[in-house]
């Protein structure tokens, strides 16, 4: 009977704390991956190093691809920040493939995601390979 009641209370606690890390990643998705300020400064980069390919509009041009709308959403949503972190940081910008340092990498991402009406949230958008394999691209906010 003390052997049914520990499994009992062992399996409890394991889905507990399964519901409440589901909860929290949901939460900390919610809650925005990058910071306003960052994306702020992403933006001013975005407009000196990428508007001559991506357009204004984050809509591409040429054999540009766009960095907004639903080809670009369908492709990174729900994967590894590091995934287009990367392909910004090693192929971009096109003049001057991986010129851009880690933290301008990370800043040109918060803006793509700011554009693309993701939330801010209270941390910056980190840099490190190990901290962004961690982070999704989350879902965009549903529409009104």
């Amino acid at each position: 009977m003390l052997a049914k009641k520990t499994v009992i209370l062992s399996l409890g606690i394991t889905l507990c704390t399964f519901s409440y890390q589901l909860v929290r990643g949901q939460s900390d998705a919610a809650a925005g991956i990058y910071t306003a300020d960052q994306a702020h400064r992403g933006e001013a980069l975005y407009k000196a190093q990428c508007t001559s390919c991506h357009g204004d509009a984050l809509d591409g041009t040429g054999p540009y691809p766009p960095l907004t709308g639903n080809d670009f959403l369908s492709k990174y949503e729900g994967q590894p920040a590091l995934n287009v972190y990367d392909m910004i940081q090693k192929l971009m910008p096109a003049t001057a493939p991986g010129s851009l340092t880690r933290p301008q990498a990370a800043d040109l991402l918060a803006y793509i995601l700011s554009y693309n009406k993701f939330a801010a949230g209270k941390t910056e958008l980190p840099s490190d390979e190990d901290s962004l394999k961690k982070l999704t691209v989350p879902k965009p906010a549903p529409k009104a």
